[in-house]
């Protein structure tokens, strides 16, 4: 198996490759599939992306005594430098077998699969988001009469730029236990203010903003996992019908599912339920059976035991911190999401090319995707949607609501 290191690692004027097996340098192939580089698009599977998953640092620098000398005379050894041109050869060498050993050592033991067939292609969502459209007329208003700090701090992450425009979203999938999205750098949409959400404005005449939101999204995952199937809207409706012949209050059905979902002790559901405790109690152990929480479970903690850590349902590895059967249900079903929801708008956004629709997605929260859409392509967005509803791996259909801003 090959790997290309970038030209920006090693400091040289092309990448090179290295062969593991023979654990020496080669002419690269048609084959090479993974690069190790600081540079995006390039085409090729990430290994930097791969290490960050797994949670692998490696030292890819030159010496220190080399960086030193830089430093001495005012020059960035963290930048972009020509080392092929600046160490000795034989030194320079040394240093990319180095760098290239260290790759090879864990990069051959990690299982590559969830990066390859999930990860990578979830991401294309993220790919394709746009800068949003600001109303400057509505942010100065909003943010003159916000009188506490932190929603705006949040706000004004918002502030428009001379051309109208935010400063681009970059989303972190590294940092979060689940791989839930935050926010890195640019508009933090994911705390800002509900009803600050119409600062955003299309940049299409008579263009609209649409958020598209999965409907239940995690009690319809949990299902799924269970094997299960509905096409019913509301899920929570279903159940209670399924399960208590529908006396059991739409509302209440809905705190008991996510309170088992979440881990929540009878008495706290009874409570927000709004229902007795020994029928709340009853109503769980129901509710679980119904999902084959004991089934998905009990291979969960035998591997959390073994292993310290979980996978969700495409593979992506979870650090379990504890061993309770609720908490790590709840890891599966969070981090599932995470994965399911975005190579469903990954899907929409693929399909919405195609079809040449006019749309320009700005943000995904968590379980929403909102975009800007012209107003000749609002109409023909079903069929778009009707990709996202279908996500891979799964036989149940995830129906989407649509929203207009």
């Amino acid at each position: 198996m090959e790997f290309l290191i970038g030209h920006d690692i090693i400091g040289s004027a092309n990448n090179i490759c290295y062969t593991i097996d023979s654990a020496g340098f080669s002419k690269p192939t048609k084959s090479v599939d993974w690069i190790y580089t600081t540079a995006s698009d390039t085409g090729l599977l990430s290994i930097n992306e791969l290490f960050l998953l797994n949670k692998i640092k490696i030292n890819p620098r030159p010496p220190q005594k080399y960086r030193n000398a830089l430093k001495s005379v005012g020059i960035n050894s963290m930048g972009s430098v020509p080392w092929r041109y600046i160490l000795p050869l034989s030194h320079y060498k040394r240093y990319c077998h180095r760098v290239a050993s260290d790759i090879s050592k864990h990069f051959k033991k990690l299982d590559k699969d969830y990066y390859t067939n999930t990860f990578k292609p979830s991401g294309n969502i993220l790919k394709c988001l746009k800068r949003a459209h600001i109303d400057k007329k509505k942010y100065l208003e909003f943010a003159r009469s916000e009188v506490n700090a932190a929603p705006l701090s949040v706000l004004e992450s918002f502030e428009p730029l001379d051309d109208g425009l935010s400063k681009p979203v970059q989303y972190d999938r590294y940092s979060s236990k689940t791989g839930r999205l935050t926010v890195k750098s640019g508009p933090n949409i994911m705390i800002l203010k509900k009803g600050y959400r119409n600062i955003l404005k299309s940049s299409f005449k008579n263009g609209k903003i649409i958020q598209l939101d999965y409907s239940s999204f995690e009690a319809r995952l949990a299902l799924g996992l269970a094997g299960r199937k509905t096409d019913l809207i509301d899920v929570y409706t279903y159940i209670s019908d399924a399960l208590f012949g529908g006396t059991l209050k739409r509302d209440a059905c809905k705190t008991m599912v996510l309170g088992v979902l979440f881990g929540m002790g009878v008495e706290a559901m009874a409570k927000l339920a709004g229902i007795d405790k020994n029928f709340a109690k009853t109503a769980k152990k129901k509710i679980k059976d119904y999902f084959n929480f004991k089934k998905t479970v009990q291979p969960l903690i035998e591997t959390a035991e073994n292993h310290g850590s979980i996978k969700n349902f495409y593979g992506r590895k979870i650090m379990a911190d504890s061993l309770l059967p609720g908490k790590l249900f709840n890891l599966l079903v969070q981090s599932t999401g995470v994965d399911a929801s975005l190579l469903g708008f990954s899907a929409f956004i693929k399909a919405a090319l195609e079809h040449q629709l006019e749309v320009r997605p700005f943000f995904v929260l968590h379980d929403a995707l909102i975009l800007d859409c012209s107003e000749a392509s609002i109409q023909k967005l079903d069929s778009a949607i009707k990709c996202a509803e279908v996500i891979k791996g799964f036989e149940i259909n995830f129906p989407i609501k649509k929203t207009i801003l």
